[in-house]
């Protein structure tokens, strides 16, 4: 595990925006986070879906994802 990687902050340009219900979210693409997960880790790291509930009302949905990695 390369933990000085995990911990370097991602650069500017790799941190994207969007507008959200309370104006501007700040965000990194799942692309960018896979690509420091499979360099950290040598590929060796899963992401397992837990659950989901879709909030029609709100139009959201809340994902709970479980994240192993060195087989923890």
């Amino acid at each position: 595990m390369n933990r000085e990687l995990l911990q370097k902050p991602f650069e500017p340009a790799q941190i994207k925006q969007r507008k959200g219900r309370n104006g501007m979210l700040d965000y990194v693409e799942s692309h960018t986070v896979i690509a420091r997960l499979n360099d950290a880790f040598d590929g060796n790291w899963s992401f397992e879906i837990v659950r989901h509930d879709i909030f029609e009302e709100r139009d959201e949905i809340l994902v709970l994802g479980k994240l192993s990695a060195d087989g923890v």
